[in-house]
């Protein structure tokens, strides 16, 4: 049996030997060998370059971790304001208990002017903050009253610098009734009220912090936290230039509206009597959590790399296999250099300038040289490729909050793009192995002009028909 032949009849076997269900697959081993060996063999040296990258970059955001205990001591940390606390007894007690006085209204306003400041690969986020509250104390009684306005300084470290701080009585400051104690951190102000007068104590301050500011409605003093019920309370926090989503701290209580202007957020809490151990404030967001998510997507990397290449086959069906594996080649190099670069990237610019020039740039180079060297259908499905398996896994791990719709919609068109693949090699199976049936029918009979005769010819004189 000549070479040709024992070809066309191994063929034709390995399509219809019924039992052996691998064929298709041998097929597909037969003709991209080289490009699978090739994806493998990439996706491996890959990973392990991605595997010292992830180490690096998470060392390197641990140690950036470390420094945010520096930035507190230059920036400050997070601001706590608590609330005051008010007491009183009347001036004919016979006892000298202060009992404790209810705040009749409470108008609070904080503004937060909030930069990113860089260390490392973090991002902090500090704040300038401007607060002015403004309580107003009734005196229950129709008798004159002795009366104690007492309220902390803010800020929780020896770090804190508060600027012009200053607290008004009915609109005056009133030194010889007001003391700053540096041991309790508190400024207290003492002394008399008529019956039934209402006074208004004003408290304002700027100062610097660091992540998180929060109003505390309890008042701690000598490590006892005490809570006075409060008519009327209403605290507004505007806070510029943010960048991302606010949060609150645990164990807080939720703003009663929210309102966004521009780059402004106005957050209200508005409530008409409470008596809470509960703080109201923000946690401003960080720009360490795409770093992280960076670190895990490296972990996945590889199979996404796997599933990129084993699409371009598709995209390159028309390329021979040298062809196809020098292309992949490149590709692959083009693919792990993009998390390098963007990691770089976001050490010098805002995170989100940083993934989507890398995005573009990335998938640009792809498609342009897919364009240039292959042709423009190979570009598109390099395009399509590009977008499921490299563009989708990236924002859906650093928008984790729309991963599984980004997910869901990246799904049904790979499904799509699936079924047509189904669909092709399907028909090309069945096209196949029609060919091969009647090459291997016409190659029994004798008929096929394609097949060789491989029958000895007579030799001259030799009589057929006597034979």
């Amino acid at each position: 049996m000549g070479g040709g032949t024992r070809r066309a009849y191994e063929r034709e076997r390995m399509f219809t030997n019924k039992p052996n269900k691998l064929s298709p697959f041998r097929l597909l081993w037969t003709h991209a060998r080289g490009s699978i060996v090739g994806t493998l063999l990439a996706a491996l040296v890959l990973a392990f370059g991605w595997s010292l990258f992830a180490h690096r970059l998470e060392g390197r955001l641990d140690r950036d971790a470390l420094r945010s205990e520096e930035v507190r001591r230059i920036w400050g940390g997070p601001v706590v304001q608590g609330g005051p606390r008010v007491q009183w007894r009347r001036q004919d007690a016979a006892t000298a208990e202060l009992a404790t006085a209810p705040i009749d209204r409470t108008d609070i306003q904080v503004g937060l002017k909030v930069e990113y400041r860089a260390r490392g690969l973090t991002e902090y986020p500090t704040y300038e903050a401007d607060f002015h509250g403004v309580y107003v104390v009734t005196n229950p009684s129709t008798a004159p009253a002795f009366l104690a306005f007492r309220i902390p300084l803010p800020g929780d470290s020896a770090s804190m610098v508060s600027t012009n701080l200053v607290l008004l009585v009915d609109g005056k400051e009133a030194p010889s009734e007001t003391q700053y104690i540096r041991d309790t951190k508190t400024v207290l102000w003492t002394g008399e009220m008529d019956g039934q007068q209402a006074m208004t104590f004003e408290f304002k301050y700027h100062v610097r912090g660091l992540e998180s500011f929060a109003y505390d409605m309890t008042a701690v003093e000598s490590g006892e936290a005490n809570a006075s019920p409060q008519s009327n309370f209403k605290l507004a926090m505007t806070v510029e230039g943010l960048d991302g989503e606010l949060d609150y701290p645990i164990g807080s209580m939720s703003p009663t509206s929210v309102v966004t202007d521009g780059g402004r957020s106005i957050l209200t809490w508005d409530l008409p009597r409470v008596l809470t151990s509960l703080a109201a404030g923000v946690l401003l967001p960080d720009h360490l959590g795409p770093m992280r998510a960076f670190v895990r997507l490296l972990g996945m990397a590889p199979w996404f790399f796997m599933l990129f290449s084993f699409s371009l086959g598709y995209a390159f069906v028309r390329l021979s296999p040298v062809g196809r594996v020098l292309h992949g080649f490149g590709f692959a190099a083009v693919y792990f250099v993009h998390f390098p670069l963007v990691v770089y990237l976001a050490a010098y610019l805002p995170w989100t300038v940083a993934v989507l020039a890398t995005l573009c740039g990335s998938v640009g180079l792809l498609t342009v040289h897919a364009r240039s060297f292959v042709g423009g259908e190979s570009a598109i499905r390099v395009l399509t490729s590009a977008v499921l398996f490299l563009v989708v896994p990236v924002v859906a791990y650093l928008v984790p909050q729309h991963a599984g719709l980004i997910l869901v919609a990246a799904g049904f068109i790979a499904a799509a793009i699936l079924l047509r693949l189904v669909a092709v090699l399907a028909r090309w199976i069945d096209e196949t192995l029609a060919d091969m049936r009647d090459a291997g029918a016409h190659a029994r009979e004798g008929s096929d002009p394609s097949v060789p005769n491989l029958a000895p010819e007579p030799a001259p004189g030799f009589d057929a028909g006597r034979a």
